[in-house]
């Protein structure tokens, strides 16, 4: 299967969004351990769908999806937590309600090296995820939350929008 084919890209509704993650869930029936450990990346990107489960499984024990995310869901974006370490850490630490403290200066590990992404693959991906990650910026920014690589796609997509 390739994306094109699998109704995930560009699906328009949330029903449709779901019904195709669902086809690309590890859990997903009749596939080859290669086919789901591929699958299990592309759904993992899937970001909103993935946070609509957690919101559906646990707004009704909270008092609702603004109590969820004002008391139990705290989301970060992952570029600042490397980038101000210590402002998210005290940010986390606020929302469990445990004092800060002072991070001790890391030195930096191993990094791995990969080689360079395709442009062309990199180029896909990117046309891929963009609809979803414009959604989740659409749908985290109604809570003040604001995720960078969401919020470039959904500038992009409006752009897009505007020339069309």
């Amino acid at each position: 299967n390739t994306l094109e084919e699998s109704g995930l890209f560009h699906s328009q509704t949330y029903s449709e969004q779901l019904q195709a993650w669902e086809r690309y869930s590890p859990d997903s029936i009749g596939i080859t351990r290669r086919e789901a450990f591929f699958y299990s990346y592309i759904s993992r990107g899937l970001y909103l769908l993935q946070l609509q489960k957690w919101i559906d499984a646990l707004s009704p024990y909270v008092g609702g999806t603004d109590e969820l995310f004002s008391n139990h869901l705290l989301i970060l974006d992952n570029d600042s937590m490397k980038n101000n370490t210590q402002k998210i850490m005290n940010q986390v630490m606020d929302f469990i309600g445990l004092p800060q403290f002072k991070l001790k200066k890391q030195e930096p590990g191993k990094k791995q090296v990969y080689e360079s992404m395709n442009n062309s693959t990199r180029d896909m991906l990117q046309d891929f995820y963009r609809p979803y990650n414009a959604a989740l910026h659409e749908f985290l920014i109604e809570y003040g939350i604001e995720i960078g690589f969401a919020k470039k796609a959904w500038e992009e997509s409006q752009l897009t929008k505007a020339k069309e």
